[in-house]
Formats: structure tokens, C-alpha cells, sequence
């Protein structure tokens, strides 16, 4: 075997390996209770941005194996790209706070909502009148609360 078929092989076995650990990543995080879904990855190759495989070649040819480096960092996400060979892995995290949005707040909810809560509040259980223990004498019969 040449250099350069040892050199695709091994670019082709560190993308696979790139991309399955970035996507167990991605799913350990994102998928599972507690969901933070703010892990964003991508995994290509650095070949692939010249416009023939000879110049990608001689243009890496010279780059360190592997390589790290932040690409955006502020108040909103947090870029990292990782070069190892000649393929890249970007990665970001966001930093937003994202709220969950179970229930959309609509003024018809939230008027139905008020209702609800001053009618709780302002009725008592019914008591309850058993018309069968109604004698002539007594004026009710037997009366009984639920509370």
C-alpha cells in the first residue's frame, strides 16, 4: 500500500469514528431526561473546500495532526472546531436559556383561568336533604354537608 491509500483509509476511519462519537454525544445530551438540546455538531472533510484532492493534499500536508481551537465565543453559543487528520469536527453549544413552553398563553385561557379560581373560592359544598326523613311535624328533613 501507498502513502496516500493509507492516508484515505485513515481519514475515512476517523470520520466514521468522529461521527459516531458526536452522535452518541449529541444523543446523551439532547435525547435523554433533561433534555438540554443545545449540542449542535458537523464532521467533514478539510479536502473537500479545494477545488482538486491534489491541492487539498499539499495544502494540509504541512498542518499539525491534531489541532484545537475556539471560533466563536460570547454571550450566545461557543464554537469549537477540532482537527485531527484531515478531517474537522465543529462543534457548538448554545447558551440560551430556553424556557419550555408547555402551554400557550392565549387572554381566553388566562380569563378562564381567573373565573375558575374566584369561583373556587367563593362556593361552599352543597348540603344535602333527604326528602324520605320529612315528617309532618318537622319542617326539614334530615340535612347533611359534605364538608
Amino acid at each position: 500500500m501507498n502513502k496516500s491509500s493509507i492516508k484515505k483509509c485513515m481519514t475515512g476511519v476517523v470520520k466514521v469514528m468522529a461521527n459516531a462519537f458526536c452522535y452518541c454525544w449529541h444523543f446523551g445530551r439532547c435525547r435523554f431526561p433533561g433534555r438540554k438540546n443545545d449540542f449542535d455538531y458537523f464532521v467533514y472533510d478539510l479536502r473537500t473546500q479545494y477545488p482538486t484532492k491534489e491541492l487539498g493534499n499539499i495544502a494540509l500536508e504541512n498542518s499539525k495532526f491534531f489541532e484545537k481551537k475556539v471560533v466563536l465565543e460570547d454571550e450566545f453559543e461557543r464554537t469549537i472546531s477540532i482537527k485531527v487528520g484531515d478531517i474537522c469536527i465543529r462543534y457548538s453549544f448554545d447558551k440560551t436559556i430556553k424556557k419550555p413552553n408547555y402551554f400557550i398563553s392565549e387572554p381566553k385561557w388566562e380569563t378562564a383561568k381567573g373565573l375558575y379560581k374566584l369561583l373556587k373560592q367563593s362556593h361552599h359544598n352543597a348540603s344535602v336533604v333527604y326528602l324520605k326523613d320529612h315528617k309532618k311535624g318537622k319542617r326539614h328533613g334530615r340535612k347533611t354537608g359534605l364538608n
